[in-house]
């Protein structure tokens, strides 16, 4: 009943009345087995990772993705909800409807690698993952990330970092592209290319999780702690199953599916124009990387019932260092040159 219910996307008064359950009953079954699901399976599928770890993610993704020294690809995504009480506006998203964030990191076989749940669908990518614990702790320098190397044919040793869209800043941990209204060389066209192709991987993760599991594809209206709690029981289901097939033949597998995937991917095609016309994705102007602006992070990254109710929050100037700067303009030259060779 319970996976049914997650996977076709019934109503909660639809079940009810098939099971003939109360549907006080019912919502406390959902939420006491969703906690469970999240209890049992996320220290095996979605642990906290070591540097060992990260070391054998940076080979998959370069072997699959071709870009050197990246962890991961770094996104948000908007979750539907009801209007939770006494929230005002902070979960009223540019999209003119109430959800919270899910913000993730992928590896290059669509599995989650780390999340954080449940921020205010008001507040924009950049945001969400500098008030997390672990942007924080990025940030801070206290994160134990791998050691850096240089790349092939290169001798300037380069750090890992992660990859994300325009919406992000730029940092030593954090790869952007260039800024789209100060693109002037080919070569920083290129990089944004390769970057762009390599961080599609988060998008079809996302694609793959709302395809499969189709409550996502409808309002949850549910208590802000259940809402957070089916979608952290969900990644979980997303990682096991995809680790269980991950040694199958591909015509064998039946979650993500190479026709599941053609149909995401033209699903995110219409998607981006529609979402070009309306307007910029999370309302983050796509500013040039020198510009002194301001973004707000805080709070605490506690696994509490309602993350989105984080209410002390500063603001910081955002200032992107050379180092930064100097980090992607050799990965900018490595590709010119891989290009030139080819």
């Amino acid at each position: 009943m319970k996976y049914c219910f997650l996977a076709h996307g019934d109503s909660v008064s639809t079940l009810s009345k098939m099971y003939f359950i109360g549907l006080s009953t019912l919502y406390e079954i959902i939420s006491e087995v969703c906690e469970q699901v999240w209890n049992i399976l996320s220290p095996i599928y979605l642990p906290e990772r070591q540097i060992a770890d990260w070391i054998e993610i940076g080979e998959r993704y370069e072997n699959r993705w071709h870009f050197p020294n990246c962890l991961g690809a770094l996104d948000g995504k908007h979750i539907r909800i009801s209007k939770p009480p006494r929230s005002g506006s902070a979960f009223f998203n540019y999209k003119k409807y109430y959800s919270f964030v899910l913000m993730a990191i992928c590896d290059p076989e669509y599995r989650f690698t780390w999340i954080d749940i449940g921020d205010y669908g008001s507040l924009n990518d950049a945001s969400v993952f500098n008030a997390s614990g672990f942007g924080q702790e990025l940030e801070a320098g206290r994160y134990p990330l791998p050691e850096g190397k240089p790349l092939s044919g290169m001798n300037e040793q380069i750090p890992y970092f992660f990859i994300g869209n325009e919406a992000f800043g730029l940092r030593s941990y954090l790869m952007r592209p260039y800024s789209k209204r100060y693109l002037k060389y080919d070569d920083q066209k290129l990089f944004n290319y390769r970057l762009s192709h390599a961080r599609t991987i988060i998008e079809d993760t996302f694609g793959i999780l709302v395809t499969v599991w189709r409550i996502l594809q409808t309002t949850l209206s549910f208590k802000l702690r259940t809402s957070i709690l089916i979608v952290k029981c969900l990644l979980c289901l997303h990682n096991f199953l995809l680790s269980k097939e991950s040694q199958e033949p591909e015509e064998n597998r039946k979650y993500a599916t190479e026709k599941l995937m053609q149909k995401i991917r033209e699903n995110y095609k219409s998607n981006k124009s529609s979402n070009e016309d309306f307007g910029r994705k999370e309302d983050v102007e796509d500013v040039d990387d020198d510009d002194d602006e301001e973004y707000v992070v805080g709070g605490n990254d506690d696994d509490d019932n309602d993350k989105g109710n984080r209410q002390e929050r500063i603001k910081i100037p955002r200032k992107v260092c050379s180092e930064s700067q100097k980090i992607r303009n050799i990965l900018c030259a490595y590709f010119a040159k891989q290009n030139n060779l080819m």
